[in-house]
């Protein structure tokens, strides 16, 4: 599946209805892979705070093993990043990526998600998913 958000979340119907079809059971990939919480990686979720610098150091930690990331409890600022298609970004709790106006954030991996808004912001999402539950 691609797709491609580039207004701000309140205006997001369309990447909203992609979101919305996502279900919060587990893949058989996620089990596999190392889970690591972005919150115990020094990542605030307090929607104001700029999480990038955390969130690439992670990503170079996890390097092209497989792995999961936990976006919990929380909004986490990002400017622009990539999640590799080696990456699982698992969304729980009112977890919520919230990206900077003018920035980008690509996600190639697979989504695990409630029905529920995942991702916030002025900036844009876009990417080909791996598997979307």
């Amino acid at each position: 599946m691609t797709f491609t958000c580039t207004k701000s979340v309140r205006n997001l119907a369309v990447c909203t209805m992609f979101f919305i079809l996502a279900s919060a059971v587990p893949t058989a990939e996620s089990f596999a892979a190392e889970t690591h919480s972005l919150r115990a990686a020094g990542a605030s979720g307090d929607g104001r705070t700029d999480n990038t610098a955390r969130v690439l150091r992670l990503l170079e930690r996890i390097g092209g093993a497989p792995a999961a990331i936990e976006i919990s409890g929380g909004t986490y600022v990002l400017s622009s990043a990539t999640f590799p298609e080696n990456v699982t970004l698992i969304f729980r709790d009112g977890g919520v990526l919230s990206i900077l106006p003018d920035h980008t954030v690509e996600v190639k991996g697979v989504i695990e998600a409630p029905p529920a808004r995942i991702f916030a912001g002025e900036g844009a999402v876009s990417g080909t998913v791996k598997t979307l539950h």
